[in-house]
């Protein structure tokens, strides 16, 4: 089973593929995502929405055992969008396990 991390952000107008690629070279050189089980899934909505969704392998931990490694890769995602593109902003955020219906908001 999976916990996912659905996010969507914007960035400046027609940025948001240089956006994916910033933070798929980020991530990349900082973490090994598939080492841990984990996937990253990334698409451009359109020139300025970008939805990031990471999906972190929950196996025998518990719920409560994941969310570092979520907030490990929400922390460098966010440092990269701040330092490229500083007029950022989360539009939104949810966490769940795979397969579930109700989605919790993240603040």
């Amino acid at each position: 089973m999976y916990i996912v991390c659905d996010l969507r952000y914007t960035v400046s107008e027609s940025r948001s593929s240089e956006a994916l690629k910033m933070i798929l070279e980020t991530l990349s050189k900082k973490l090994l995502l598939g080492a841990r089980g984990d996937a990253l899934n990334m698409k451009a909505e359109d020139s300025s929405v970008l939805e990031v969704q990471i999906m972190a392998l929950k196996g025998e931990c518990s719920f409560e055992e994941v969310i570092p490694r979520i907030n490990e890769y929400l922390t460098i995602i966010s440092k990269a969008l701040e330092e490229k593109f500083p007029d950022y902003r989360v539009v939104s955020s949810y966490i769940y396990p795979d397969h579930e219906q109700n989605p919790y908001l993240l603040c």
